[in-house]
């Protein structure tokens, strides 16, 4: 391929798929974008590429992916139109890469299955949410590990192999979905020679390696976060078989009819014994039966892209447990690099046929296969449209799947942080429906009702809560705040005891331990509680007041100015510590000079109660 084909064909396909995803470029964040990139302190810190790479992480141990959001954040910051470029020009990389390697394979169509791959509505969750960057992170170098490894095939060219080699750890600490590419070239070293020598795979092995140290690492990391809601995962092996088979018929059936395409698809059922619940089982059986007669009759091209798809698919099938599995056990994301093996078969297929039906067809087939193109980027863009912000993703969810609990939960708790506690408990309501048995859904309503001031509600449903499932903290935290509230300080503090236990970096958690404890008189306590919440905020100007108002109370005048000082030069607008600082100079000068300059300050923030009756006399 010459230079300038080559970039007019990038350009192209980068041209097309910025066209289909348009609408992203108006988007925001939305679900997980927290944890992942703006809530995350290792990508605001200026050395967290030491915390990102050496030590546990938040999610998963995708260093590579974390590694990208730190280098994005010195450059934009949190401004979302940074992210969303990124991730679909990488996209557009992967479309091009695709293409290469397709041809390098000599497989018809090569760029009409790369465009096909830019276009597909299937990938938008992949695109338009920042936080699959790792699936179009490591699409990159899963794709750029593929044709460099064809072409040591072809060559034998040592840089080659290990390009191949290190684009491929590149690839896994992205993402270690990427761990099925030393299986898919097995197949396709197969595919171009049948029966293949054993040599032939032998460079594979340190492929291998790789993936089950890194793929070891993720299983073990996904079944900590399944550890904390393990009721989700209770699947018997023939439940898992069936989770498979459905999962292993939907996906291609969504790249046949991509619509509607869902953020959470309903969960399938596996609980049902009767036999008609045993036909994605049967399915299966005839379709592995169809793919062997199929490879020992010299299809061996339609077979091998079939198992390429299979095996990519493999890791989301339901055999390993993923914590996304306790919403759906299928989502659009999963099939991002796995969509790669039905893609290729489809301009293949209609070339093989225009080949037989004559030439003067091939007009009218370039021109039906662009309007297919044409289709499938509409349906993109109109996809794309929902990620404008979390809540307009969550709406879309249940315009199309109105039992899904997680939109209904979590358009709730956008509802209740924005005070709209009503709306919120209408959708909580909504939630406990679909999943009665939430313990999350009775905490979060629990929280909404306390904000209206409706206790007894709200200590029920936290009481329910806690009773489903006595290991949900969040239902502790909210609990101990509502009996702080209601002035049972003991049982605020047993609550809070057992929340930080196991959450012992939560600066709110202490700060209402530390408020509790002063109701009760353990003024010392109260002060450690303050002090590790600073650990945890030192920026927060608050609690250095609280700090320093229990300083005071211990006879601590100089620790308790500091702490005043701190907490102004934190936020100056603060009333409450220019009322406490005012007092503190009455107690140390005897008069009210600085007293009154600091009370006169409450004032004019809106607080006038010591200035009136002490610097107006």
């Amino acid at each position: 391929m010459k230079p300038v084909t080559a970039a007019a064909l990038f350009a192209g396909l980068l041209a097309l798929t910025l066209a289909a995803y348009a609408p992203v470029f108006h988007a925001g964040f939305v679900w997980d974008d927290d944890a992942w990139l703006t809530g995350n302190p290792a990508i605001a810190d200026p050395g967290g590429l030491h915390t990102l790479w050496t030590s546990v992480p938040r999610m998963q141990y995708y260093p590579l992916t974390f590694t990208s959001f730190w280098i994005e954040y010195r450059l934009w910051g949190l401004e979302p139109l940074g992210y969303h470029l990124v991730n679909v020009f990488l996209h557009a990389c992967n479309a091009f890469l695709l293409g290469l390697v397709l041809r390098t394979l000599k497989i018809p169509g090569a760029f009409w299955a790369a465009a096909l791959f830019a276009v597909h509505p299937v990938h938008v969750e992949s695109v338009a949410w920042v936080t699959e960057r790792k699936n179009v992170l490591s699409g990159l170098f899963f794709l750029g590990s593929a044709l460099a490894y064809l072409e040591f095939a072809a060559t034998k060219r040592r840089g080659l192999y290990a390009a191949a080699l290190a684009l491929f750890a590149c690839a896994l600490l992205a993402k270690t979905a990427a761990a099925t590419l030393p299986l898919a070239l097995a197949i396709v070293i197969a595919w171009r020679r049948w029966p293949p020598a054993a040599r032939e795979f032998a460079p594979l092995a340190p492929f291998f390696a790789l993936a089950a140290i890194l793929g070891s690492i993720t299983v073990a990391l996904e079944k900590g976060m399944v550890g904390i809601v393990g009721s989700d995962f209770g699947f018997d092996t023939s439940q898992r078989l069936l989770i498979a088979c459905r999962a292993l018929l939907f996906y291609p059936y969504k790249l046949l009819v991509p619509y509607p395409l869902i953020f959470n698809y309903p969960r399938f059922d596996v609980e049902s014994t009767s036999p008609a619940a045993l036909w994605p089982l049967v399915a299966m059986m005839l379709a592995v039966i169809g793919l062997i007669l199929l490879w020992r009759r010299g299809g061996r091209g339609i077979a091998s892209g079939v198992l390429v798809y299979a095996v990519t698919i493999f890791p989301a099938l339901g055999f390993f447990d993923v914590y996304a599995f306790r919403f759906s056990f299928v989502a659009d994301h999963f099939q991002y690099l796995a969509s790669i093996g039905i893609l290729v078969l489809i301009p293949a297929a209609g070339l093989w046929l225009l080949d037989r039906i004559g030439e003067r067809w091939k007009s009218a087939a370039r021109a039906l296969g662009a309007a297919g193109i044409a289709g499938l980027a509409l349906l993109t863009w109109n996809q794309a449209g929902a990620y404008r912000d979390e809540a307009t993703l969550w709406r879309d969810t249940l315009r199309k799947n109105p039992d899904s609990w997680i939109a209904h939960h979590n358009l709730a708790t956008l509802r209740s942080r924005s005070g709209d506690l009503p709306g919120a408990i209408a959708e909580f309501d909504e939630a406990l429906r679909c999943k009665p048995m939430s313990a999350e859904s009775f905490t979060g309503r629990g929280y909404a009702y306390g904000k209206e001031g409706r206790i007894d509600k709200a200590l029920g449903d936290l009481d329910r809560a806690i009773e489903l499932d006595p290991t949900f903290p969040q239902a502790y935290l909210n609990r101990g705040e509502l009996l702080l509230a209601a002035g049972r300080f003991e049982d605020a503090i047993a609550d809070l005891d057992r929340f930080l236990a196991n959450n012992p970096g939560y600066a709110i958690a202490y700060r209402n331990r530390a408020m509790a404890r002063m109701q009760l008189g353990q003024a010392r306590g109260a002060l450690d509680d303050l002090s590790s919440a600073i650990q945890l905020d030192p920026k927060s100007a608050e609690l250095y007041t609280r700090r320093g108002a229990v300083q005071l109370r211990l006879g601590r005048s100089d620790a308790a100015l500091q702490d005043f000082d701190a907490a102004i030069r934190l936020d100056p607008k603060l009333a409450a510590t220019y009322l406490l600082r005012g007092g503190l100079y009455k107690r140390l000068d005897g008069n009210s000079v600085r007293a009154c300059a600091d009370w006169q300050q409450a004032c004019n923030l809106g607080d006038c109660r010591m200035h009136e009756t002490e610097c107006k006399r």
